[in-house]
């Protein structure tokens, strides 16, 4: 049984290094055969306890240089919920902000690589009817359908490269800052995107908007005034320094407002303008200023040189009177409004919060949490209470992402006192599979926008984790015409590779030709081939584009798919022409929203198929074939009609599993028997029975008390695998842990934290010293003693009392002993039956002793055992798969942060103290 993991040495060989086994060894172990796979014995155990230990060796895996992209913008629904970011590879995820801001889906936009340059959501409340729109360099703008994970309208920006968009507040208006220096307004009323008008130029790129928000507190002069005042108004920033005023209607001019060079022969560009809720308008520009004007009249308030570069981003507080700024230089600043002095009498006098809309701006604190260029900036609405039916106290997060990838969120309202926290930008869904069936162990490892085939070999025995030669590559494939791969797997025989972009699916089969020896005796790789398949039934079922998980059936003959729009389909390879087969659906789903599926997995049998969707959904579909169907037609259920082609068989919706705490992020059948284990977000999982459609004896008794060391942790299982030797050994896998479960076993008291030099566990381990000092546990020991003392005198007074109650009911005189040592007898005893009573006390007295042992002891050893049933690791750093390689064998693929860090470009130089 696993009981611990332990890191073994670090070799200086890179190749070496990559892939390297950790042993896995009972608690309280000190093993020095680290890195060897076999049965150890550790110092001062014996032979007998040694066969009790179960060693895993794990293969560490950092060759494959996965690489995250740049954040370049963001973009908030109305509701504060959802979340869009723009990665530089062209694709926008979408990230629910109650949910530990996990991503449910990937958007790849048609283009070139980089051309995403600004976000916009619709001001809809309901996210269900929330729609994005995307603008980019190629001249065009895109409407993403959220809930089906798709793009939904494509038009032509009619002015060039898309630089800037801004939704209109009280209109169904999109603006469009264009490269021309134009302003190119389309309505999107009646779900449509259409071209309505165009504003006149500026002669000069527009490279940001902002529509003017007018004071609900504001009296106007005079109804002329007020006419004029309230007419929609757009403020557009330029690359020539200026910001203008027009009207939305007739496009006319206002008035202008110029920033100031200072000392700077080029004139400043606008990259950013806020509009905040009292009519101030807010612009940063490219050397570093932050100026406040007036919106209405178009004069500057005032301004700030808090920056050391470019100031690329602005957001505003939820009631308009925070202002936070970043950019270039990484440092995010917070401004905030002071009232004057009468606004603060005013507020004492009526003991409420009044809007400050005529206080002085001072800068208040800053951070600097990322190491490169800061892009863009985004405040969400979090609640602090529960996930769902809204209720919880409401507070905000500002939300920063940049050049590093990484995204931080602070606390609008503790700005200056808590720290940050980042969220990591490794994806949500798996990256890589792997064939073990194949004598090679292939693994696939997926990127942007090609895939890589590596083959790792075995070991060279079973004792010695040690592989035959170093992995290698086996062959790459790019996808055709640049485009971004959503989702890719593996069949677990290592036959058919298949990936899916945003525009079709393609399906391979791989031949390797058997490995051949060198004249020095070295093994060489043999060529391989590949093989495309063209299955036309995908194109007649209407599935070709749209397709967003992908995985194969244990059986490698079955590729499952799974769309944006709720559709499952099998892909039959086994057949010498491929068919199609739809899943049956019932219909209370039909027009459901939400239906997009976002996880796959296949039973070992073959028989079941789990889809999880992107609103929180479980469902089960069951394969039915021949003879399967005929006996349900016996038993009255519904008969669907025959696939045509060779073994007929069809995919049936079975069970609709309930509703759990939160949404699920990983699925995983037990290799075994026909149980599903599902992770949430809140890292709770759930052991379902899928024939008696009802959850596990284990889950039942323990699924409501696992521990708070994984429930408390800020990342999401995104990983299950099953140790194939020990089918009831659960692994669990985040970004940051690996945590390891035994369902043999009840739920022990404490989680043991590894390694153990890890904070966390120095911690943990303070904490148990804390609650139990040494005074408190001799205390504890002494009353124990003082117990078992009283106890047995107790026993030993109830076995004397009977026989001296029967003779002094025989009418014999009963006489107390003058040692007062609590023993009676008669007068007429003589002095041989009160020895043998004697004898027959003691022994008495030592067998109930020796019972109470005996049943005491099964009692603690079972306690001392479970007490570390769950194992959590906190060694590994940015885990993307966690694999079952083969018996007591684990590949874990690791992308570590320090290794996306020296990758990325140079940073803004600093002149640091003392340097």
């Amino acid at each position: 049984m696993v009981l611990a993991i332990r890191n073994p040495p670090v070799t200086p060989d890179k190749k070496a290094a990559a892939v390297r086994a950790i042993v896995v060894e009972q608690e309280g172990a000190n093993s020095n055969q680290e890195g060897m796979v076999g049965r150890a014995t550790p110092a001062g155990s014996s032979e007998a306890d040694a066969t009790e230990q179960h060693l895993l060796s794990i293969h560490r895996c950092r060759f494959l240089n996965w690489e995250p992209q740049a954040v370049v913008c963001m973009a908030v629904s109305a509701s504060g919920q959802l979340l869009a970011v723009a990665r530089e590879s062209g694709s926008v995820e979408i990230r629910l902000v109650l949910e530990k801001f996990r991503v449910v889906g990937m958007v790849p936009l048609p283009g070139k690589t980089g051309l995403i340059r600004a976000l916009a959501w619709s001001l809809d409340v309901q996210d269900a009817r929330a729609r994005l729109f995307v603008g980019t360099l190629d001249t065009f703008i895109s409407e993403i359908d959220v809930t089906g994970m798709r793009v939904k309208h494509r038009r032509d920006s009619y002015g060039g490269a898309v630089w800037c968009l801004a939704v209109a507040p009280a209109q169904d208006l999109l603006a469009v800052g264009c490269e021309d220096g134009s302003v190119k307004l389309f309505s999107t009323a009646d779900d449509a995107l259409e071209f309505s008008r165009a504003l006149p130029t500026v002669n000069a790129r527009v490279l940001s908007l902002a529509w003017q928000m007018f004071p609900a507190s504001s009296v106007p002069i005079s109804s002329s005034a007020s006419s004029s005042r309230q007419q929609p108004g757009i403020f557009v920033g330029a690359i020539d320094g200026t910001i203008r005023h027009l009207d939305a209607i007739t496009g006319h001019s206002a008035y202008r407002m110029t920033v100031e060079a200072r000392n700077s022969v080029h004139p400043a560009m606008i990259w950013c303008l806020k509009s905040l809720r009292d009519g101030t308008l807010v612009s940063g520009d490219s050397l570093g200023n932050i100026h406040f004007w007036d919106g209405a009249l178009g004069t500057l308030k005032q301004s700030f040189y808090v920056h050391e570069a470019d100031i690329l981003a602005l957001e505003a507080g939820p009631m308009g009177e925070t202002v936070f700024a970043s950019g270039v230089d990484s440092k995010l600043v917070c401004l905030k409004r002071q009232p004057s002095s009468q606004q603060q009498q005013k507020q004492q006098h009526q003991h409420q919060r009044v809007e400050a809309s005529n206080g002085t701006w001072v800068a208040t604190a800053s951070n600097r949490a990322h190491s490169h260029d800061v892009r863009a900036l985004a405040l969400v609405r979090k609640s602090s209470g529960r996930q769902e039916g809204g209720g919880g106290r409401q507070s905000y997060l500002l939300v920063s992402g940049g050049e590093d990838t990484k995204l931080c969120t602070y606390s609008v309202n503790a700005f200056a006192r808590m720290r940050p926290r980042y969220i990591a930008p490794y994806p949500y869904h798996p990256l890589a599979s792997l064939a073990s069936r194949h004598p090679a162990r292939l693994l696939l490892m997926q990127h942007d926008r090609k895939l890589h085939l590596w083959a790792l070999g075995a070991t060279k025995d079973e004792t010695a984790a040690v592989l035959r030669h170093e992995p290698s590559p086996v062959l790459e494939i790019q996808a055709a015409k640049g485009e971004l791969i959503i989702c890719s797997t593996l069949s677990s025989n290592g036959r058919f590779l298949a990936y899916a972009t945003g525009e079709e699916l393609r399906v391979f089969e791989v031949e390797m030709e058997k490995e051949e020896e060198d004249e020095s005796g070295r093994e060489e790789r043999g060529r391989v081939n590949l093989q495309r398949w063209k299955p036309s039934a995908l194109q007649r079922a209407g599935v070709r584009k749209g397709i967003t998980a992908l995985a194969f059936c244990p059986d490698s003959k079955t590729l499952v798919l799974g769309t944006g729009g709720g559709r499952v389909l099998r892909l039959r390879l086994d057949l010498p022409v491929a068919v199609v087969e739809e899943a049956r659906d019932d219909a209370t789903s039909a027009g459901a929203e939400g239906r997009c599926v976002v996880r796959l997995s296949c039973s070992q049998d073959g028989r079941s198929v789990a889809v999880g969707r992107w609103n929180g959904e479980v469902e089960i579909y069951s394969i039915l074939s021949g003879e399967r169907k005929k006996k349900k037609k016996k038993e009255g259920g519904e008969a669907a009609a025959a696939v045509a082609g060779e073994g007929e068989r069809e995919l049936t919706l079975s069970w609709r599993l309930p509703r759990l705490d939160s949404a699920p992020t990983a699925l995983a059948y037990h290799p075994e028997a026909d149980v599903l284990v599902i992770a949430c977000v809140s890292n709770r999982f759930y052991l379902f029975d899928i024939e008696a459609q009802q959850l596990t004896g284990w889950s039942k008794d323990f699924g409501h008390r696992l521990p708070k060391e994984l429930l408390d942790r800020h990342d999401c299982v995104l990983g299950i695998c099953f140790n194939p030797d020990s089918s009831n050994a659960l692994i669990l896998h985040g970004f940051g842990f690996v945590c390891y479960v035994d369902l043999d076993r009840p739920m022990g008291r404490h989680v043991q934290l590894l390694p153990r030099t890890h904070p966390a566990a120095l911690a943990q381990r303070e904490g148990i010293r804390k609650r139990n000092p040494p005074w408190l546990v001799a205390m504890k020991q002494k009353k124990q003693k003082k117990k078992k003392e009283e106890k047995k005198n107790e026993e030993a007074e109830g076995t004397m009392l009977p026989a001296a109650e029967a003779a002094a009911t025989a009418g014999g005189r009963v006489e107390t002993m003058p040692n007062g040592g609590g023993r009676r007898r008669t007068r007429g005893e003589s002095i041989a039956e009160e020895e043998e009573m004697r004898e027959q006390l003691m022994a008495a007295a030592a067998a109930a002793t020796e019972t109470a042992k005996l049943a005491r002891r099964p009692a603690n050893v079972e306690e001392k055992e479970d007490a570390w049933n769950f194992m959590l690791h906190l060694g590994y750093q940015g885990v993307l798969a966690v694999l079952a390689l083969g018996r007591d064998e684990l590949l874990v693929v690791e992308e570590p942060w320090i290794k996306i860090v020296s990758k990325l470009p140079d940073v803004l130089h600093r002149q640091r103290y003392g340097t």
